[in-house]
C-alpha cells in the first residue's frame, strides 16, 4: 500500500486511506489539482479526512481543515498523505476491528463484554445468518464476503453511539 518512504514516515495516496482517518497532506503530485486546492487553502501540512463516499464510489467528500470539498475519486491518487496515527495505534485498531465487516472482533469484544455484564442493565442481541455455509459453498466466498459486508453496513447504520456490534466468529472446530 505504501508508495514511498519520505523523511522517516510512509506516504500514501489519499485514495488508499481509510474513511474517517485524519492525515497530513505531504504533497500534491498533479500541478493543476495543486493550484485548485491551494485556492481553497489546501497545501502541504494541511490536515485532511475523507468523511463521505457516494454510493456510486465515483465521488468523495473530503474535509480540509474546516472546509468540505466534493472531489472525483480519481483525484485522490494525486494527494499524498501520511497518517497521524502511530504504528502502535494502527495495529491496535487492526486487532479491535474486523477488516472485512468493520465490526469489532470477538477477541476485543470478549473483554468488553465481561465489563458490561458486571454493570447491569444491559441488552445483548445475537443474530445468525441462516445457511451461510451453504451460501458460501454455492455462490463462492466472494459472494459470501459481500453478504457479510452488506449486513454489517445495515447494522452499523442502525446503531446508537453507545451500541457495539461484533462479528462473533466461532473458533474453528475440526471434525474427524
Amino acid at each position: 500500500m505504501s508508495i514511498r518512504k519520505c523523511q522517516k514516515f510512509t506516504v500514501y495516496p489519499l485514495s488508499n486511506f481509510p474513511l474517517g482517518e485524519l492525515a497530513e497532506v505531504i504533497c500534491i503530485s498533479s500541478f493543476d489539482l495543486s493550484l485548485r486546492l491551494k485556492s481553497i487553502g489546501v497545501q502541504e501540512g494541511t490536515l485532511v479526512e475523507i468523511i463521505h463516499q457516494d454510493p456510486s464510489g465515483d465521488r468523495v467528500v473530503v474535509r480540509f481543515n474546516e472546509s468540505r470539498v466534493a472531489l472525483d475519486k480519481a483525484f485522490l491518487k494525486h494527494i499524498l498523505v501520511r497518517p497521524l496515527k502511530t504504528s502502535y495505534e494502527m495495529l491496535r485498531d487492526f486487532a479491535r476491528v474486523d477488516q472485512l465487516t468493520g465490526l469489532l472482533t470477538r477477541q476485543f469484544a470478549e473483554n468488553l463484554l465481561k465489563k458490561e455484564l458486571a454493570n447491569p442493565p444491559y441488552c445483548l442481541v445475537l443474530a445468525d445468518v441462516d445457511d451461510f455455509k451453504r451460501f458460501n459453498d454455492t455462490f463462492g466466498h466472494q459472494a459470501g464476503d459481500k453478504v457479510l459486508k452488506d449486513i454489517s453496513q445495515v447494522i452499523r447504520r442502525n446503531l446508537r453511539k453507545t451500541d457495539l456490534a461484533v462479528r462473533w466468529v466461532e473458533r474453528s472446530l475440526f471434525y474427524f
